[in-house]
């Protein structure tokens, strides 16, 4: 059945966290998530070998697809991902290398449907000739859950207590783009959640395409915020033998709602009939045959993604009284001798046949059982919300139920806390075997009317996975007191920021706008460049869009420009499933590639370089290339970053679109010097997320990453010349290793702080491109004995240390930033030193300041002379972690941020004098970070706040 081999990787993500028997010790201790149903360990190690290789010999699954084959390579890059690796395997002995991962798979379907067998047995041997682990599966998707190692041998015995492990995502209140979507797909996978609930539409807006009714999506909040049919299939389903969706790869089911006949206003903005009338916009019209007529299309439709066994059809939060003051409506009912509560019944059980005639079993809110739960299809699932006892009756009943009380398994409840999630019993009250068989399972609901992308994720995460386990583990598994979970839930919340996931603290409420759509600027770029000229024109993005170099004088031997080329396509193409057939347009309105020269052939990067560039897109050639001209290939990155934000998804031609052609874009940045401070002393910051930060800057062109490595509080990083320095870390897993360190780079400067005399309790040292130094003193006795010695008073020994420091410094080809008090850059240029601007009434993102005094704080206050300008470097936002981690960092810093990169990056003349002129461009910008999976948050507000109503992300 073959092999497959993976270089350079000494850590598997089997079970590679700490961890002790869960049959003889307290499971509590062990460091998995969701308990697994029998664990045994022992006291070995073993290092995973630079070819760890995935064996399924003897397996009846050929993996066609890829599925296991996709599913090994990212278990082992996820671990990679925590660290840069430097593993010589020369060095181990050949008995404590584990070879790789042996799978035997005793099903050859990879068919994903409720109830699909999810039981593994992981075996990891101590001893063996060679050593390989082993998983045993029924079913591929039990295999996966195995491949998510110390104190071998392991021996682990698991399988899911509830066949259905629900979350609710919310793509109506607030879009979510599909990098968002894909992304909480994974964090799913992670706890062994299996059942994505996905709520597209409701009252606010419709934002999928659905082609039997093409006018529904009139009902998205705008253009960029709705889902095609494409990227429906990306998501959810088998779109040929070899491509399988997203979801269904990572054993992930996706149930499809509409919520029918409340909550559907919006599909009256593209078919005005379903309403009853243009004051009286829902439930759906009952009287008309269209309502039926176009609800059996959507479900035709929904049949060509959406796989799985069920549909939810809703049926909640139904007033009649729409009905019946509705004329036509009214003279309806009497016609068929009904009154409003007896045609919500008619209404409900006739979408039900329709659902079932597409071989459909029904998923509906609790309220059709309580208003007519004995006429409702066998085939009903009844999903249980409101109130206490429902589940219970429904069983009883003899039907299926999904548990989601609202005062427990609400997301959105931000009083809804971990411990009240991980208690909360789906079988409280039921003690007949039979009965418990019909609760399916549960799910925990992310309701989205404050929850958009840039708050999504520590509104899910950690609770949801508090009720991953009470979902999967077996009941007598489950603590009694959540308390003594704590531990392990907190580990688990780590693992999960690790891989990049911002999984909330555990303790406190959940997480903490945008508003509705408005006309873009005729320039949506940011930051403002120096100078722009653009047409009218539109041209399509070739499939094939290629980099050409000829006549550069840059060899891009790093493969730095190249890189930087597939990223910038990757993001223009991460929106939505590209589906352009070239076949169909014209060569002449087809751009081919982008066309880079570059003056320098140096890759250095360091204050001071050339970052200017210009960009011109024409609007004919034959072929027609863009063209980036740089002195540095740091300004054509530059360059490229522009490019992608002239770049955007056409849903008429369902490729990419270049806007506006033809373009000719000249420049420049106003100051060298453009910041980010971020602090890993107060609390550490996972590499994965530091690399997303640095991404994220240079989308808006800041420049420099201000690595506030150490503190008081911890020192994090390795020092080979002073090994115990790192020590004074938080913990061994809170570390980031030399090679760490160097790989935090792209095309952003990283400036290293050693914070001396002072805010170094945890110990000292770190270098790069240049060094932070300041601090106050603390007398002691012994160094007051030595000030005495001395002749020193506590300013002198100050002066001192802070001199014989920068001398230090000096010594090794530095030159020195020190800190100083606020209002003071007038007076150092004035005195002939240079100058960085960070006052904290106006650039310290951890306080609540708004967008607007970002961008209006102007570096050169005061500074009149204009021989002193070039002595301000240029300016830096600061990240004190103090109250930030990676759970809330990305929408603390964006986008306000970004407000401050214009500020340092667009001449002076081009800046607006009132902030409310950018206001429209700024929100653009955030909804474009949006997109590329930054968790920018609402531009009103302060910091870290969350979406005050529905909406759309772009703001009026």
């Amino acid at each position: 059945m073959g092999i497959t081999r993976l270089e350079g990787i000494f850590l598997w993500h089997l079970v590679c966290v700490f961890a002790i028997s869960a049959n003889a010790v307290d499971i509590n201790l062990l460091n998995i998530w969701p308990m697994p149903k029998s664990v045994s360990y022992g006291h070995g190690n073993l290092h995973l070998s630079n070819e760890f290789e995935l064996r399924t010999d003897g397996s009846k699954f050929a993996d066609a697809s890829s599925i296991l084959k996709d599913a090994f390579k990212r278990s082992l890059d996820l671990l990679r991902s925590t660290h840069e690796l430097e593993f010589h395997a020369s060095k181990i002995d050949p008995s404590l290398l584990l070879k790789g991962i042996h799978v035997v798979v005793s099903s050859p379907s990879d068919e994903l449907q409720h109830g699909t067998d999810e039981s593994y047995e992981l075996h990891i041997p101590a001893k063996g000739n060679p050593l390989y682990a082993r998983i045993e599966a029924k079913t591929v998707y039990g295999a996966l859950h195995g491949l998510e190692v110390h104190q071998v041998p392991w021996t682990i015995v698991d399988q899911p207590r509830f066949s259905y492990r629900g979350l609710l995502i919310d793509t109506s209140r607030h879009y979510l783009p599909v990098p968002v979507i894909k992304k909480v797909i994974d964090s799913m996978a992670y706890a062994k959640l299996n059942v994505l609930h996905w709520h597209i539409v409701d009252t606010q807006s419709f934002p999928l395409e659905l082609p039997s009714y093409p006018k529904l999506w009139d009902g998205a909040y705008s253009v960029p915020e709705r889902y095609t049919f494409a990227d429906g299939e990306e998501i959810v389903r088998q779109v040929n033998r070899t491509l399988l969706s997203y979801a269904k790869r990572r054993g992930i089911n996706v149930l499809a709602e509409i919520d029918v006949p409340g909550h559907a206003e919006s599909w009256g903005v593209g078919y005005p009939a379903l309403w009853p009338s243009k004051d009286c916009k829902q439930p759906l019209d009952v009287s008309n045959e269209f309502t039926f007529k176009l609800i059996d299309g959507i479900l035709s439709d929904f049949n060509k993604i959406f796989k799985y066994k069920f549909v939810h059809l809703g049926g909640d939060e139904v007033n009649t009284s729409c009905w019946e003051t509705t004329p036509h409506v009214q003279k309806w009912l009497q016609k068929n001798c009904m009154n409003g509560s007896e045609a919500y019944e008619y209404f409900v059980l006739r979408a039900q046949k329709i659902a079932l005639s597409h071989g459909y079993d029904i998923i509906n809110w609790e309220e059709t059982f309580n208003s007519f739960g004995k006429k409702l299809s066998p085939k009903t699932v009844v999903h249980n919300w409101l109130g206490s006892g429902v589940a219970q009756n429904a069983v009883k009943a003899g039907l299926r139920c999904i548990v989601s009380n609202q005062d427990k398994w609400y997301l959105d409840h931000l009083d809804a806390f971990w411990q009240g999630v991980y208690s909360n019993e789906p079988l409280t009250n039921i003690t007949d075997p039979k009965e418990q068989a019909l609760v399916l399972g549960g799910e925990v609901c992310a309701w989205a009317e404050h929850i958009d992308a840039s708050n999504i994720e520590q509104t899910i995460w950690p609770r949801a996975a508090a009720a991953a386990e009470r979902l999967w583990t077996p009941y007598d598994k489950l603590a009694k007191d959540p308390e003594k979970i704590k531990s392990r839930l907190s580990y688990f919340r780590c693992l999960l920021n690790q891989r990049g996931v911002a999984a909330a603290p555990l303790d406190g409420y959940g997480r903490e706008a945008p508003i509705e759509p408005d006309d873009a600027n005729e320039i949506n770029i940011w930051p403002m460049p120096v100078s722009v000229s653009f047409g009218s024109g539109n041209l399509h993005l070739s499939n094939n869009f290629e980099l050409i170099t000829e006549g550069s004088k840059f060899a891009d031997a790093s493969g730095i420009l190249k890189e930087a080329f597939s990223r910038t396509i990757d993001i223009v193409r991460s929106s939505h499933v590209v589906e352009l057939d070239t076949s169909k347009i014209k060569p002449s309105l087809v751009l081919k590639g982008i066309h880079v020269v570059i003056s320098s052939p140096s890759d250095e990067l360091q204050y001071g370089i050339d970052e200017s560039y210009k960009l011109n897109i024409p609007a004919q050639g034959n072929p027609i290339y863009a063209r980036i001209e740089a002195k540095t290939v740091y300004g054509a990155l530059h360059g490229l970053q522009t490019f992608s934000q002239i770049c955007s998804y056409s849903l008429s031609s369902r490729g990419i679109l270049v806007h506006q052609v033809p373009w000719t874009i000249a420049d420049q940045p106003r100051f060298s010097y453009r910041g980010l401070l971020i602090d890993t002393a107060r609390h550490y910051q996972p590499l994965r997320v530091i690399k997303k930060i640095i991404d994220a800057m240079a989308y808006t062109k800041l420049n420099v990453l201000h690595w506030h490595i150490v503190d008081t509080q911890s020192f994090p990083l390795e020092i080979p010349s002073y090994p115990k320095l790192w020590d004074g870390s938080f913990t061994i897993s809170e570390r980031y290793t030399v090679a760490d360190a160097a790989e935090i780079k792209r095309g952003i400067n990283v400036l290293a702080e050693i914070d001396v005399p002072g805010h170094a309790e945890s110990c000292l040292s770190f270098t790069h491109n240049s060094i932070t130094i300041s601090g106050c003193w603390i007398l002691t006795p012994h160094v007051k004995s030595w000030l005495q010695k001395q002749g020193m008073g506590d300013s002198d020994a100050y002066q001192y240390f802070v001199l014989r420091v920068q001398k230090l410094a000096l010594s090794h080809g530095y030159e020195v930033i020190n800190w100083l008090a606020g209002g003071v850059a007038e007076k150092i240029v004035k005195a002939g030193l240079r100058c960085i601007v960070s006052n904290q009434d106006k650039w310290y993102l951890d306080h609540d300041i708004r967008w607007q005094d970002f961008y209006s704080n102007e570096p050169l206050e005061n500074i009149t002379n204009h021989q002193l300008h070039s002595r301000v470097l240029g300016g830096e936002v600061c990240m004190w972690g103090e109250l930030i981690d990676a759970a809330d960092i990305e929408q603390m810093v964006w986008p306000r941020a970004a407000a401050a990169a214009e500020r340092m990056w667009t001449s002076y003349d081009k800046l607006a004098k009132d902030p409310s002129d950018v206001r429209s461009r700024l929100s653009h910008f955030r909804c474009l970070l949006n997109q590329r999976g930054v968790a920018a948050g609402p531009l009103e507000g302060l910091g870290n706040t969350r979406p005050f109503g529905p909406g759309s992300c772009y703001t009026k």
